[in-house]
């Protein structure tokens, strides 16, 4: 199902903006981004949508996997 989620043109879109207006800067590293991640996965039902999505490097998105923020917070002190 997540797979999907990357499929669909308002992710595509949404993702663009999200980039874009950070500077395509990481949100966790402050390295480059060419990513957006979602704030609640979409394994937990969230969505598509600006307000859940994160510009993101592909190894913090890929270390975060579905943690939603506060339990990635006691997982990686890094965060």
């Amino acid at each position: 199902m997540a797979k999907k989620a990357y499929n669909d043109p308002l992710y595509q879109k949404n993702r663009k903006i999200v980039l874009e207006a950070n500077a395509y800067t990481c949100h966790y590293c402050k390295g480059p981004a060419n990513e957006a991640d979602h704030i609640i996965p979409v394994s937990f039902g969230g969505g598509n949508e600006i307000d859940n999505l994160l510009p993101c490097c592909k190894s913090c998105n890929s270390t975060r996997k579905n943690k939603t923020r506060v339990r990635l917070k006691y997982w990686n002190r890094k965060y």
